[in-house]
């Protein structure tokens, strides 16, 4: 019978205590303003319980309604030292500071109005000629327009404001309306806001912390958990960090709407993480799916509503706010709990977080809605209750792990060699699919062409070029707009190369005087100009200019865009010289620059294919092993790199010089017939043997034997092709060398 009749008495004492504080409330509200004292000694005031307030339903009034004598006798003295405190109203609320008749201002006044989610407070301060002066601040007017850079709403008051006569204050807002009201002395202020800064700026970089901490843990163990788990402490960060007022402060100052919104989607994200993070981090649908089912509802809810909350008015969904984080402490709180019951060493760490966050959040609430005064607990408890939980997160997880790694010890140490294994492998495939990539990477022409076509869906221009630098200079290799069809064009106007290939971004408008873009030809047709330079590392390909025909088009916003678009754009242009270079190397002879046996079989396949007139030259150097035996290996390098260079400017376009192996090279020509091929074979020859090589004082004479073979009805493929020429050169050789043989001729 003890705990029954101990909850009476309890429930008892409530009830007395309750009605005794509505009776002193009463009594209070009945009681006349007394006025506040501005004795720079007693700084801060808190004029909470000296504040009169009229509601004002229709929002209709204005100062000289309420100072009326009908009005006036309306208001009612708050008498509380807790804020003044509506709840979630769409009535404006006036309030009348009374200061003491003796009162003497001797130095500068601040007036706070402690709550930043207010959307519009309105200062009237009497003046000595008898008027009002007025201020308007609030979430909902950019936050430069405040005379003091301050998180919470704050008024400053002159010296010479008349003392005699009450302030006035116009409070509004589409969240709570609650406004903690304060008078400060200005150094005191300033020292107050040091200290509250500095407060804040450590607990959010400890938020961030923790935040980086859960993402370099998923990125090493690759577990989801860290990841969503990160998200929720950065979301949660970004929704406190606007309940404080900083993030209008500091991350989107002029964005109203956003400022007013984002608090509720900062809210609605953060329990949809929340709930998704108990999800995944306990065994919820495996023991209990009723409860799996039912926090997957809250959290496809809150997703829907992280959208409604972009679109419909704050004070909506400020109401629909209430009922969902209620529901939702309810059911994360039972979750913890079952799953505590059920065995889960987590779920215990989890349960007590989300305690002691539920807890702060509460008191939070209150003093939003004005039950609970301002103290260090209710204006940051439920912030230091977020640190706590993530703590008690990351513990229980590293509770886990642990167990888990102990678990799973023995097996990992059996298939150690095995996962090396598997990894090299990994490794391997990633290195094969990656060289598949870059081997069929796109000419840096195509890559620029495609850079231009993704950078006029992020920067709209109405032309622009890509030049890319080639020997110091700089050709455009591909554009866009009324600039297609042009010819190869240098820079424009008298423009500096380091203008085009810097590295930054410049623009560029009507007047540029001064700057490395002045000579840049800006007339009636083009009126802006953007210069991206495109470098990887150390590597400069050149640049984009992008023209607009509206001066002053391209700003700060294109100028972000286009920095990181060139960052990627130059990755990609980097993968294709870098694969040039590499297929170049595969399919060239690295001694005399010419291309090789493969790459001679591979293209004489391909125009075998195509049909039509073909012919194949082999050339092979007489007694070149005499010469190298002679004069050394280093100096048969020289001679064969000296012939090879003859031999290609002999050549016509389309036609392919080869060295085959050794002295032995091979011509293809396309499109020749087997009189056309003799004729080269007999230039070639002529090039070679008419023309000594010089090495130093001295000069080596060297002849060549060719052998000519014609693509012929019954054919059937490259090889055999080959073939014959390769018997028409042995024919050469066995008649006496440096001569032309045509297989057609001789057999």
């Amino acid at each position: 019978m003890t705990p029954y009749f101990g909850c009476k008495h309890w429930i008892s004492i409530a009830f007395v205590v309750s009605l005794v504080l509505m009776l002193v409330s009463t009594a209070a509200a009945a009681g006349e303003e007394n006025g506040f004292d501005l004795d720079p000694a007693r700084s801060p005031i808190h004029v909470n319980q000296d504040a009169a307030l009229l509601q004002d339903p229709s929002g209709a009034l204005d100062l000289e309604d309420v100072q009326s004598e009908g009005y006036a006798r309306q208001f009612r003295l708050h008498g509380d030292v807790r804020a003044p405190g509506f709840s979630y109203t769409d009535a404006a609320v006036w309030v009348r500071l009374q200061p003491q008749p003796d009162a003497v201002v001797e130095s500068p006044w601040v007036l706070e109005v402690g709550y930043p989610l207010l959307t519009q407070v309105t200062l009237y301060y009497p003046q000595i000629e008898g008027t009002y002066a007025r201020r308007d601040l609030g979430s909902g007017i950019p936050f430069d327009e405040r005379e003091i850079a301050h998180r919470n709403i704050a008024f400053n008051l002159p010296m010479d404001w008349d003392v005699g006569r009450p302030l006035f204050l116009r409070v509004r807002s589409d969240t709570a309306l609650v406004f903690p009201l304060s008078l400060w002395e200005s150094r005191d202020f300033l020292r107050y806001a040091q200290t509250d800064y500095a407060f804040l700026g450590v607990y959010y970089g400890i938020i961030a912390l923790m935040a980086l901490h859960a993402v370099l843990i998923w990125y090493h163990i690759r577990r989801r958990e860290y990841l969503y788990y990160a998200a929720f402490i950065g979301i949660a960060g970004l929704f406190f960090f606007s309940v404080n007022g900083l993030a209008f402060q500091y991350l989107w100052p002029g964005a109203v709407h956003w400022s007013q919104v984002s608090v509720n989607v900062f809210l609605f994200a953060a329990i949809c993480l929340g709930v998704l993070c108990v999800r995944r981090t306990l065994p919820v649908y495996r023991d209990a799916p009723w409860l799996d089912r039912a926090m997957s509802v809250i959290g496809f809810t809150t997703a829907i509503l992280v959208a409604a909350a972009m679109l419909l008015p704050v004070s909506i969904m400020m109401r629909v706010a209430i009922p969902v984080v209620f529901l939702t402490a309810l059911a994360v709180l039972l979750t913890t709990a079952t799953m505590f019951r059920k065995g889960s060493r987590s779920a215990r760490y989890q349960f007590l977080g989300w305690c002691i966050f539920g807890v702060g959040v509460a008191l939070m609430a209150g003093r939003s809605m004005g039950w609970v005064g301002d103290a260090f607990v209710t204006l940051y408890g439920a912030q230091l209750g977020l640190g706590i939980k993530a703590l008690l997160f990351l513990a229980g997880m590293a509770d886990q792990m642990r167990i888990i790694t102990h678990e799973k010890e023995q097996a990992e140490r059996r298939s150690r060699r095995l996962e090396l294994q598997r990894q090299k492998l990994a490794y391997v495939d990633t290195l094969n699919t990656m060289f598949a990539e870059v081997s069929v990477a796109e000419t840096p022409e195509e890559v620029a062409d495609k850079f231009l076509d993704q950078l006029s869906r992020l920067v709209p221009f109405d032309r622009a070029r890509f030049f890319a630098e080639e020997a110091g200079a700089l050709r455009a290799i591909a554009r866009r707009g009324d600039l297609e069809g042009e010819p190869d064009a240098g820079v424009p106007g008298d423009v500096p190369l380091e203008a085009m290939a810097g590295e930054k971004v410049r623009i560029v408008g009507a007047a540029a005087s001064g700057d490395l873009l002045s000579g840049y030809p800006l007339g009636a047709e083009v009126a802006s100009v953007m210069v991206v330079p495109v470098r990887h590392r150390h590597t400069r390909f050149g640049a984009v200019v992008a023209e607009r025909d509206e001066p002053a088009t391209f700003g700060e916003t294109e100028r972000r865009l286009a920095e990181g678009f060139a960052l990627q754009g130059s990755v990609a242009l980097e993968n294709s010289r870098m694969f040039q270079e590499v297929r170049m190397q595969a399919i060239t002879d690295a001694l005399t620059g010419l291309y090789n046996r493969r790459y001679l079989f591979k293209k004489g396949d391909a125009y075998f294919v195509e049909g039509g007139f073909l012919s194949l030259l082999i050339m092979d150097l007489d007694d070149f092993k005499g010469i190298n035996d002679a004069l050394g290996h280093v100096e048969g390098d020289r001679i064969l790199r000296v012939v090879a260079g003859r031999c290609a400017r002999v050549l016509r376009k389309g036609e392919l010089a080869c060295r085959y192996g050794g002295e032995e090279f091979a011509f293809l020509l396309p499109g020749a017939d087997e009189q056309v091929a003799s004729k080269v074979a007999e230039r070639l020859r002529r090039v070679v043997c008419d023309h000594p090589v010089v090495l130093g004082d001295s000069e080596v004479h060297v002849t060549a034997s060719f052998g000519v073979a014609f693509r012929t009805e019954g054919m059937e493929s490259f090889r055999e092709l080959f073939e014959h020429a390769d018997r028409a050169l042995r024919s050469s050789k066995e008649e006496g060398k440096n001569q032309v043989t045509s297989w057609s001729s001789r057999f």
